[in-house]
Formats: C-alpha cells, sequence, structure tokens
C-alpha cells in the first residue's frame, strides 16, 4: 500500500526477509513482488499469498476471504503502535484553521471506500452534506496533487502516505499545511487467503 517507487527498495527488502523467512518453515514464496494487478484483483485472487489492505475494504468486502496476518507499526507523525490516522491537508493560503471553516468546500478523496480517505473524515463530519461536491482522485498523492493546484481544498491523507510524500516528494507538500486530524484507527492489515495455511 505504501509501494511509492522512491521507496520500492525498501518494499522489495521487507519481502525479501518474509519470504526467507516463509521458505525456512517449508512455505514457498515468489522470489519478488507482484505489482501488476489491481488491489481488488489481488485481494481477491485465489493464488494470494501475503498482502496489505486498507481496513475498510477488509472489513466491509473480504473479510469472509481473507484472513489476518499481522498490523504493521510505523514510526510516522500521527502512528500510535498499531494505529494510524489521517490528516486534513488544505493550502498553506487557504482561510480557516480547522475542519468546520471548511464546510461548503469541495474535498479530494481518494476512494469512497478509502478508511483513510473517506471513512475516517465523513466520521468527523457536522452533518451529512458538509461538502459542497468532492473530487475523486483514485490515490492520495493524487488528492494532495489536486488540493496543491486548487481542483479541491481539502483532503483526508493516511498519515503514513504523507510522511512519504514530505520525505521523498516534498514539492508535492510545500504548499500545503495540516489542518486536523481524524481518530486512530488500526493500521493496514497485512492479509492472506483465508484458506491459506
Amino acid at each position: 500500500m505504501y509501494d511509492l517507487p522512491e521507496v520500492r527498495w525498501a518494499t522489495d527488502a521487507l519481502w525479501s526477509a518474509v519470504a526467507a523467512r516463509l521458505a525456512a518453515v517449508g512455505i514457498a514464496a515468489p522470489p519478488a513482488l507482484s505489482r501488476g494487478p489491481a488491489v481488488h484483483q489481488l485481494w481477491a485472487d485465489p493464488a494470494l499469498l501475503l498482502s496489505q489492505t486498507c481496513g475498510n475494504p477488509y472489513v466491509r468486502t473480504y473479510r469472509d476471504r481473507l484472513r489476518l496476518v499481522a498490523t504493521p507499526r510505523y514510526a510516522a507523525p500521527g502512528c500510535n503502535g498499531p494505529r494510524y490516522r489521517s490528516v486534513l491537508v488544505v493550502r498553506a493560503d487557504a482561510p480557516g484553521d480547522g475542519l468546520a471553516n471548511f464546510r461548503g468546500a469541495v474535498c479530494a478523496v481518494n476512494g469512497w471506500d478509502s478508511l483513510s480517505g473517506w471513512v475516517a473524515l465523513a466520521a468527523a463530519l457536522s452533518e451529512p452534506q458538509f461538502f459542497r461536491a468532492a473530487l475523486v482522485t483514485g490515490a492520495h498523492a493524487d488528492s494532495v496533487a489536486a488540493v496543491a493546484a486548487g481542483e479541491a481544498d481539502i483532503a483526508a491523507i493516511d498519515c503514513v502516505t504523507y510522511a512519504l510524500l514530505h520525505r521523498h516528494r516534498p514539492a508535492a507538500t510545500a504548499g500545503l499545511r495540516v489542518i486536523g486530524r481524524t481518530a486512530l484507527a488500526p493500521s493496514l492489515p497485512m492479509v492472506t487467503r483465508r484458506d491459506c495455511g
């Protein structure tokens, strides 16, 4: 889920370590990660060995097909043990210093099923029709870009993604500021197929 090109070396190193541990207990694992299929195809693949999923699709759609293996702990600001939250980002020059100031604004959403990009934000809203409109971007990085470009006024970005963008793509977050945070939620789970022994 956090496989930005800038950190693929780390993702590959993590997979190598996991694959070696699996091999040590007699479980055959691919030598390299598969990065091709869309996540929903991957999570439904009967050959899935190990993946990371967003918490909301896991609970709502895949819990009967996938089994929770682990919940990672991240060191990004906003994480607390196996839990994380989203940061609410706006342009640096936007008026207002809290979510209430953005009633009637345009919200960038990476996807309606995203725990960090929509569900956690919706839980913090004071009314169902809080935003005037929403722009569905498909990815947290694209939501950041939409706010920076003025296509949207606010977005909820998971704190791990925001930390990675801030560190590896500082230009992407340079014109933004954080005006709030959502409640803590379980970090993105690592899963395997339900029938995988």
